[in-house]
């Protein structure tokens, strides 16, 4: 009796969690599609040669818009990637991931705070702003490349193997 109920208890997930059957195949085309397109945007650079104040308000606007978008399906990707390979990683691995991600969203904001603080004209102000908050996500976004390398890229060989 003493053996089938360590077999049954050691046989159960650990912390309650479910082994994943999720193809990391089709989330890491997602990861792979926001990042490029931040990239590709950031070679290009934006907002250059318009002749209006308003032209650069709009375009600085629209181009925050999109590294905001990207960003979010970035994290997004990530966090699905972290899921999908749960019992591979700690329990608080996604938690530690979603606050870690909140705390940069705060630091973000300060910073672009502080850039349009420091501009005298207050039509140029929210687009030095933008500015810097388009530069600290594109940063951000190859930090996260980086640090979640294994589950963006096929870097790791057998150990995030799809099934």
């Amino acid at each position: 009796m003493k053996l089938l109920f360590l077999t049954v208890v050691l046989a159960a997930p650990v912390f309650g969690q479910q082994p994943a059957d999720i193809s990391l195949a089709p989330i890491r085309a997602e990861a792979n599609k926001a990042f490029t397109a931040e990239m590709d945007r950031a070679a290009k650079g934006e907002c250059r040669n318009l002749a209006t104040d308003a032209a650069v308000d709009a375009c600085y606007e629209t181009a925050l818009t999109r590294s905001e978008s990207n960003l979010e399906a970035f994290r997004t990707a990530i966090g699905k990637s972290i899921k999908a390979r749960q019992k591979l990683f700690s329990p608080q691995m996604l938690t530690h991931f979603e606050s870690s991600e909140q705390a940069w969203d705060a630091y973000s904001a300060k910073q672009a705070k502080v850039t349009a603080d420091m501009v005298d004209n207050p039509i140029d102000k929210s687009d030095s702003a933008a500015s810097t908050q388009i530069d600290l996500i594109r940063t951000h976004m190859r930090a996260l490349d980086k640090i979640y390398n294994i589950l963006l890229h096929d870097d790791c060989g057998a150990c995030l193997v799809d099934r």
